[in-house]
């Protein structure tokens, strides 16, 4: 099954979104998330939140995201933005492209248990998420925790791309997620 389509020209982002997707058909990464039991500002427990997340019928589309002059300012931290007014959505910031492929991969699954929550049960609320729009103490929320897993299992599998991005770390504000939810205007996507 296809969990994330994209058609860009990034071929980081490419690669990212193909591991995703076979990553997604691993029933040890499932197992992992499914052993940690609870999650930070979620009720769910995490063998709930597989279930969504394995169950979920819809491909999430990623497009590059171009904000406009006051978004661009808004959102300078942002890597990634899901709308909760477009289903299945990950808006990825272009002037993150650069980001290494594990990062990317983070940032895609991370976005996608968010897509997950707001979607898949109909009701557009947040039930497993972090909170407010900070980083700050979120590393055991489900996006959070859930995109450190994927990137960990890209780093398994991809060795040479884990001392490459070791060995050249973004700046501090490029690790973060900053805000991560908001609307995105139709001529910011390309």
């Amino acid at each position: 099954m296809i969990y994330f389509a994209y058609q860009g020209a990034d071929t980081g982002l490419r690669q990212a979104a193909d591991f995703c997707n076979a990553l997604y058909q691993s029933q040890e990464f499932w197992d992992r998330i499914a052993a940690i039991g609870t999650f930070d500002e979620s009720a769910i427990p995490a063998t709930q939140i597989v279930s969504k997340l394995r169950s979920c019928g819809s491909v999430t589309e990623i497009r590059h995201w171009k904000p406009g002059f006051f978004n661009s300012l808004r959102y300078r931290k942002t890597v990634a933005l899901t709308d909760p007014d477009r289903a299945y959505l990950i808006a990825y910031h272009t002037r993150f492209l650069g980001n290494p492929v594990a990062r990317k991969v983070n940032t895609l699954v991370h976005e996608h248990v968010h897509n997950v929550d707001f979607f898949s049960d109909g009701n557009g609320s947040i039930e497993y998420g972090h909170g407010d729009q900070s980083s700050d103490g979120k590393q055991n929320t489900a996006p959070y925790r859930i995109g450190a897993i994927a990137q960990q299992f890209y780093e398994a599998a991809n060795p040479a791309s884990a001392a490459k991005a070791m060995a050249e770390p973004a700046p501090a504000e490029e690790c973060r997620f900053g805000q991560d939810v908001g609307h995105i205007a139709d001529d910011e996507l390309e």
